[in-house]
């Protein structure tokens, strides 16, 4: 379309075209393709690249004769680099524009070898419009896994034959949708293990594996099936495995039946039986780890998405039964790629049953030498090894050259039957041949079992280590043929699909203890509401170099577990507390994880009894005689002691009476003072300062920040007839939380205080203080 883009047309069956441009457009930047959409009035959307390689898109109701809304997309998200894109339509005025995108400038076809490499990421982003094209809602469908790290090639054949091979995705990107209007987009996914997932340009894995997003939830392309108002969520898509630890669940995220996920349950049944409810997680929570499962029981699993609508249906179909978890420490390792037997050309009996290909697998286990070793399963068919053929296993080079882009271990038989093993290189397709690099490190076959082994030093397959991906792995045989000759598919006599292994290094495979959960809970009893305090900072773990980072407290109440990692809460991750409600007794249990990834597996518990309540009160109270003083108050506002017990602990009204705040800004120690009028029984006190949003305050959650202006550091103290002491949990530093709960054996005090010892925004505010304990 010269310097310009648009379609052609044709309105007599072909017979003749036309080209119809769009005004205003740019030529593409490469070898870019556009793409167009056509409603079912017709309506041509159309979405390509321009010359600056941005993405864009037009409209037109008259065949491509005239264009209306040429406009940019993604310019919100920061988009300003595009390739591949890809439309389609349904009703009119809706459409859905699918490209790979990223926000780093520069030219991002320039190769990691040239001088200004481009260093940029890329994401699929799929943008939908519902008016015509007036406006588009662009989304990033794979934020948090890049399809590329660094240049993507669309020059051609000639302009990308390079290395490494940033041609690798190729174009092979469509969307469609469904019978109800929901849009696929299918693309080849370049960067595929965590080293290019959480990398830069440098680790990029140049992999072309197949993979799609869809819609899960909103408007479709057909009017007809959008949802009416909010409904229950979807089912999510369950996964389980097992090992000696229990059962380890995974989902994905469901449709949300266009009210917002809060929280998912998870059921087990065995046998014939119903299946039970045994936990709750929240919504931002997408696995769960049974470690109550019977290793001798067979149990199905499924996991229902609650909104505010409800929960979702259980279909029978989503229950999964767990699979053993595959370990690449422990040989066979990970199954990279199978294949049906009886598929070899010729087909048997022509063809001996050990050239046909069953499965190809990859190890990692440790030998106790600090040598990394990669091993290499092949399972065929059973029988003896005919002479004279050969057994490949090979895969994509992490760089490629122009003499050899793949590497490959074989076992090899000779005229006589002798066999051998050894690793080597592969030219490019149009050659294929090998070139051998030497023998093997070991090797072994089983004619009874049909397995072959093979074992190399990583240094002999380009020095891949833990985190990098071999990618296109595949497994060819060759039978009654000599050595030497072309490893290509067509003259296999078997061969499988491609498949990848991400390398773990078989360091991490070394022997690894379990770690040790111990558990401290305060009190153990008492009359409900009883807020118990849990401490699991006393567990352990046996191994150099490894640490707690994950507890999950279980209540033993069938209230949600809460797992607390080191990563988001630090030292303070071991500690909790939770009020249970109900009179009865209750096993609380701990397990933790090491950063090796182990899982506890002794029984670290407290049993809890809870004892009818009505005899807890909150002596702080005005209305129960109490009477409060201050250091200093502050007197531009009403900020009254005497607010800090009007049993008010949202704050509401802060600068009309909702809670004290002193006089002296950044000056420390202040403190506010309860006075029951005589011996009270305490168990208990609760310390609330002011919420981040005091204007429009909630009741407070255990979880609740008061990061702006609340308290930072703060002893809880009472009054022993001589002198202040601080209560046993008392001493509180580097606070953030909104309210804090100290529990403890009960004592008696005619008053407490709170000892302020820093603050944020320069002053003290302590929104209501609560004193509870039950009379003998």
């Amino acid at each position: 379309c010269g310097t310009g883009q648009g379609v052609v047309v044709s309105e007599n069956n072909g017979a003749s075209w036309t080209v119809r441009t769009i005004p205003g457009s740019t030529a593409s930047s490469g070898i870019k393709d556009p793409s167009v959409g056509i409603a079912t009035d017709g309506t041509v959307f159309f979405g390509g690249t321009d010359g600056n390689s941005l993405p864009f898109a037009a409209v037109s109701k008259t065949k491509g004769q005239t264009w209306t809304n040429l406009q940019r997309i993604g310019a919100d998200l920061g988009i300003v680099n595009a390739t591949f894109p890809q439309m389609i339509a349904g009703d009119p005025n809706r459409a859905a524009f699918a490209f790979l995108g990223s926000t780093t400038p520069g030219d991002g076809q320039s190769p990691i070898t040239a001088a200004n490499p481009f260093k940029g990421a890329w994401h699929l982003y799929i943008s939908t419009t519902y008016d015509g094209g007036v406006t588009w809602t662009t989304i990033n469908a794979t934020p948090n896994d890049p399809v590329q790290q660094g240049s993507i090639c669309n020059s051609g054949t000639v302009v990308c034959d390079r290395e490494p091979n940033d041609r690798n995705l190729l174009d092979f990107n469509d969307i469609q949708i469904d019978k109800q209007g929901r849009p696929y987009a299918a693309f080849a996914d370049g960067c595929i293990t965590s080293a290019c997932i959480n990398g830069d340009y440098t680790k990029n894995d140049y992999a072309a594996r197949a993979a799609f997003a869809r819609q899960s939830g909103g408007k479709t392309l057909f009017a007809a099936f959008d949802p009416n108002g909010p409904t229950i969520p979807k089912s999510p898509a369950v996964t389980a495995t097992r090992d000696a630890a229990g059962v380890h669940l995974s989902w994905t995220v469901p449709a949300d039946g266009g009210s917002p996920i809060t929280s998912y349950r998870v059921f087990r049944r065995s046998g014939a039986g119903a299946a039970a409810q045994i936990a709750e997680v929240p919504a931002t929570q997408l696995s769960y780890d049974d470690t109550t499962a019977d290793p001798n029981t067979t149990y199905f699993y499924h996991v229902r998405a609650v909104n505010a609508v409800g929960e979702s249906a259980f279909c029978p179909g989503n229950e999964v039964v767990p699979g053993a978890v595959v370990d690449p420490c422990t040989m066979p390792g990970a199954r990279v790629t199978s294949d049906p037997a009886g598929d070899t050309t010729p087909p048997p009996p022509a063809t001996p049953t050990s050239i046909d290909i069953l499965s190809a697998s990859v190890a990692e286990p440790f030998f106790g030498d600090g040598i990394n070793k990669l091993v290499f399963t092949l399972k065929v068919g059973t029988g003896a090894a005919p002479p004279s053929s050969q057994w490949y296993i090979l895969w994509s080079r992490p760089t490629p050259d122009a003499t050899f882009d793949r590497n490959y271990v074989a076992m090899k038989t000779d005229a006589a039957g002798a066999i051998s093993y050894e690793y080597g290189k592969i030219a490019p397709p149009s050659v294929n041949l090998p070139t051998a690099g030497g023998a093997a490190d070991k090797g072994t076959f089983d004619p009874a079992t049909g397995t072959i082994t093979i074992e190399i030093t990583n240094d002999k397959a380009d020095g891949v280590g833990a985190g990098q991906g071999l990618n296109a792995i595949e497994a060819r045989t060759f039978f009654a043929r000599a050595n030497g000759q072309p490893v290509s598919e067509a003259q296999a006599t078997d061969d499988t699909s491609p498949g990848s292994y991400e390398l773990v290094g078989n360091a991490s495979c070394e022997p690894n203890a379990a770690p040790t959960a111990a558990l401290s809970a305060s009190p153990t009893s008492g009359p409900a509401p009883l807020n118990v305090n849990f401490d699991g900072s006393a567990s352990s773990d046996p191994d150099a170099g490894d640490s707690i980072v994950e507890y999950t407290f279980n209540f033993g109440d069938g209230s949600a577990t809460e797992t607390r990692t080191v990563a988001a809460f630090g030292s303070g991750a071991a500690l909790t507390s939770h009020t249970y409600t109900a009179p009865g007794t209750y096993r609380a249990t701990l397990t933790v994880k090491d950063s090796a990834g182990n899982t506890s597996l002794n029984v670290a518990d407290k049993l809890i009894t809870v004892n009818a309540g009505g005899c807890a009160t909150n002596w702080a109270l005005a209305s129960n005689g109490a009477t409060a003083s201050a250091s200093s108050t502050a007197t531009v506002r009403n900020y009254s002691p005497a607010h800090a017990i009007d049993g008010d602990n949202t704050g509401i009204g802060w600068e009309r009476g909702g809670g004290w705040n002193d006089a002296t800004r950044d000056v420390y120690p202040d403190w506010l003072q309860v006075d029951f009028g005589g011996g009270k029984p305490v168990s208990e006190i609760r310390v609330y300062t002011l919420q981040n949003d005091f204007t429009s305050p909630r009741v407070p959650t255990p979880d609740m920040k008061a990061t702006s202006y609340g308290l930072i550091d703060f002893d809880v103290q009472y009054w022993d007839g001589a002198a202040w002491v601080t209560v046993p949990g008392g001493e509180i530093r580097g606070n953030d939380l909104v309210m804090r709960t100290i529990t403890f054996g009960q004592i008696t005090t005619q008053k407490i205080r709170v000892h302020v010892l820093n603050a944020r925004e320069h002053f003290s505010r302590i929104v209501e203080v609560e004193a509870t304990g039950c009379a003998p």
